[in-house]
């Protein structure tokens, strides 16, 4: 049975905005943990929804650290994308060995330190998991797709349907 990482962290960074994105925000709006996440997304029609049908399709055992999808808004705090990111990293390192990787991602997200937060995400993942393990990612449909992505994803899916 293969063990598959399944995480959300979606943020559209207004870069104009001068309110900053910090944990509070993100869990103000669409913050699951752990074990509420099956309960809040099975069967309904969204990527997880989906990834979870996936999963009892064809047989994966999934890990879920983390959903985070907080409103479009200013710049993610250093605090908040360590968090939210050494939540998914952590249960790639822990909880294995893990055979590959679905993140539902924005391509839009900037961080205090990251203009490219996704790609940095993903290079951190990469190198947790190694070159073999498979890392898909899906965005919104006008992500900003940057090398770094490219890079250290094996697909990279634009999707327009909630």
């Amino acid at each position: 049975m293969a063990c598959v990482l399944l995480a959300r962290f979606m943020h559209e960074t207004n870069t104009f905005s001068r309110v900053p994105t910090d944990m509070a925000m993100i869990r103000r709006r669409d913050f699951h943990r752990e074990n509420e996440i099956p309960p809040a997304f099975r069967g309904t029609r969204s990527a997880i929804g989906a990834s979870f049908e996936a999963a009892d399709q064809f047989g994966w055992r999934l890990v879920h650290p983390v959903s985070a999808n907080p409103n479009p808004s200013g710049i993610v705090t250093s605090e908040a994308f360590e968090t939210v990111a050494g939540m998914i990293l952590e249960a790639a390192r822990e909880r294995g060995p893990i055979d590959g990787a679905l993140l539902h991602l924005h391509g839009a997200m900037v961080s205090e330190r990251f203009e490219d937060a996704e790609g940095e995400l993903l290079a951190r993942l990469r190198g947790v998991l190694g070159p073999d393990a498979p890392i898909v990612v899906t965005l919104d449909l006008h992500a900003n797709v940057t090398a770094a992505m490219a890079e250290h994803a094996n697909a990279l899916i634009a999707f327009r349907t909630y």
